[in-house]
């Protein structure tokens, strides 16, 4: 979810803002409760690296999450298939923007890395 909001203050000021802020915020509720609820992908995500990413952060579309997984070859087939059943609404992207989406995450992972090495360097 972009910063501004998570930022009560702009909220205060933008209730547009707000009323996005509830429904994306919804939204990934709603669909985290249903992967969380399907036995076999808790399993998944709970061995596997993800991410919830939304549109803004990314520099994507800024009404779409993007769901960020980097799973072992073995359980691709498995996850997908159980994603599409759980969040009927997912699709994978095009590999560009699988690529955008991949680079922006790994950077930002870089930088927090570089951040966390500054403070016990």
């Amino acid at each position: 979810m972009p910063r501004e909001l998570s930022d009560p203050k702009y909220l205060e000021a933008h209730p547009e803002a707000k009323e996005q802020a509830d429904k994306i915020s919804k939204e990934i509720d709603e669909a985290l409760a249903r992967l969380k609820n399907d036995k076999e992908l808790n399993i998944i995500f709970a061995r596997q690296d993800y991410e919830i990413k939304s549109g803004a952060e990314l520099g994507m579309d800024p009404n779409k999450q993007y769901l960020y997984l980097d799973f072992s070859d073995d359980l691709w087939d498995l996850a997908e298939k159980k994603l599409k059943n759980a969040v009927k609404s997912i699709q994978r992207l095009d590999p560009e923007s699988e690529k955008k989406v991949i680079a922006a995450i790994e950077e930002e992972r870089t930088r927090s890395e570089e951040g966390f090495g500054l403070l016990f360097g």
